[in-house]
């Protein structure tokens, strides 16, 4: 069973956004970001196959994904705002992160 290093994930967590042209999202304003990152094990290694979820915490909207083959995901279309609790499952390991934040058109660690 592979441990899964919390600290990786939160290290590889990022809200970006502003894809397309910022005129649009600038006129309407931002009201989706996205997360992505890469989950590692405790030796660096990457981690395929773990769940990713997160929840906005005021409104309690869930968001998940799987890492790929490579140990990347990515959760697209998510409520700006935070706090965000995300969690790491991977079989009977888990691993949590509160606080996180998703904004738009900036990276958010």
């Amino acid at each position: 069973m592979k441990r899964v290093h919390v600290l990786a994930v939160l290290l590889g967590l990022s809200g970006v956004v502003c894809a397309g042209s910022l005129a649009p999202v600038l006129a309407q304003g931002v009201t989706t970001g996205s997360i992505a990152g890469v989950v590692l094990d405790a030796n660096g290694a990457s981690v395929p196959g773990a769940t990713v979820n997160a929840v906005h915490e005021p409104s309690g909207t869930k968001y998940s994904a799987v890492t790929n083959t490579d140990g990347r995901f990515s959760i697209p279309n998510m409520r700006v705002g935070s706090p965000y609790k995300v969690t790491v499952t991977l079989k009977f390991k888990d691993g949590q992160s509160e606080q996180v934040a998703v904004d738009g058109c900036r990276l958010v660690s």
